[in-house]
């Protein structure tokens, strides 16, 4: 047994090196490995990236708005959700949100209002995802069924194509809205 096991094993390891005969190596490579990874412990990355700090700011600025939207929500629904109760929502935002979207004499945001609010939330997402979006991180997020979702984004001019393994919601240019087909009368 012993002689088949090791037999095998040189074969297997003949095998392995007249395959690397054929490759060639790049000693800079191979340097510059060895040089970076004793020295510093630096994951690999790239130096010459550039950070570009205003469209940083602009994206934090957006997914925070979006997170002010949807507590907004949560705090105006039937339920009350838990996580909104306690949000902090910054005066400024609280006032033009209860403009925007509140009635004055319900706490509960009515059903047009509503869906004006998940409009902004479904525009932003799409504007922060490239037009590109996962209706179903969203869906779960604003607490709304994805088939109810999805006829949001139908509303806003948005088509539903597959990529790998998922549904995504993009927006493509030229806008096509979808109209609402009403019958003509026959005139006598």
């Amino acid at each position: 047994m012993r002689n088949l096991t090791s037999d095998r094993r040189s074969r297997s390891q003949e095998d392995t090196g007249q395959k690397l005969e054929g490759n060639k190596v790049r000693m800079e490579a191979l340097e510059a490995v060895s040089s970076t990874a004793n020295t510093r412990n630096i994951p690999p990355h790239n130096s010459e990236a550039n950070e570009d700090e205003s469209s940083r700011r602009r994206m934090a600025g957006i997914l925070s708005y979006i997170t002010h939207l949807i507590r907004f929500k949560g705090r105006h629904s039937m339920d009350g959700v838990s996580s909104a109760k306690h949000h902090k929502l910054p005066n400024i935002l609280s006032q033009k949100f209860s403009t925007m979207f509140a009635s004055a004499n319900d706490k509960l945001i009515p059903h047009d209002k509503l869906d004006l609010l998940i409009s902004y939330v479904l525009m932003l997402s799409l504007f922060a995802d490239d037009f590109c979006s996962d209706p179903s991180d969203i869906a779960s997020d604003l607490r709304l069924n994805p088939v109810t979702l999805r006829t949001h984004y139908e509303f806003l001019g948005c088509k539903f194509v597959r990529e790998n393994l998922y549904l995504v919601a993009t927006l493509p240019v030229p806008l096509n809205f979808q109209t609402i087909k009403t019958k003509r009368r026959r005139q006598k």
